[in-house]
């Protein structure tokens, strides 16, 4: 388990398999707002890897990836954890 981003509003953490609850590997986003949490694994995982490496050159705000997170926490209904295979 790796944190990767850590905001007032987003934590990103970065799963690597049989350490987290989900047994897999990917990206656990809590929107710490609403609370609402985002577990992406398979192609989900491998679109979100795609922003955080650009992230690694283009150095955007804060601001910026807390709008990209929100768009993948607006899936999730308030209180509730949806895993995105």
């Amino acid at each position: 388990m790796h944190r990767l981003y850590d905001s007032n509003c987003f934590a990103v953490t970065e799963m690597n398999g049989g350490e987290s609850i989900h047994a897999c590997a990917g990206f656990e986003i809590l929107d710490k707002r609403s609370g609402k949490e985002v577990f992406l694994n398979g192609p989900w995982a491998q679109v979100f890897q795609q922003h955080v490496a650009l992230w690694k050159y283009s150095m955007p705000s804060p601001d910026e990836v807390d709008g990209t997170l929100d768009s993948y926490t607006t899936l999730v209904s308030p209180h509730a954890a949806l895993v995105l295979h």
